[in-house]
């Protein structure tokens, strides 16, 4: 997770969108970190499930930098995990841009 944060923050000048291009291509081209952070997010014992909530509370805030609310917070992530998981389910067929730009629309919509 740390070593993920820090990819994400060195996009982070380039906004959101830098951001979460950058957490894409992490998915697509690493398989077990799909894997980790989707398909079995909320499946671990309580300590990973700890690890990952402060992961998605960190990576919510840059991606709806916006939201004021920790709910808004979770509705972006919440959207993130169910397109990217379908992209993934899907073998990456959608293109990046659309799922990009798909969660963007969550995220800008949080207050």
């Amino acid at each position: 997770c740390d070593r993920l944060l820090l990819y994400l923050r060195a996009a982070e000048d380039g906004g959101p969108p830098a951001v979460l291009r950058a957490f894409l291509i992490e998915l697509r081209d690493h398989p077990g970190l799909a894997k980790l952070f989707l398909a079995d997010f909320d499946r671990h014992d309580q300590g990973m499930r700890a690890v990952g909530q402060a992961f998605a509370d960190q990576f919510a805030s840059m991606l709806a930098p916006q939201a004021r609310s920790p709910l808004g917070r979770i509705g972006v992530i919440g959207a993130l995990l169910w397109i990217a998981r379908r992209w993934i389910e899907d073998g990456f067929e959608e293109s990046m841009e659309s799922v990009k730009e798909a969660i963007l629309d969550f995220a800008a919509a949080a207050r």
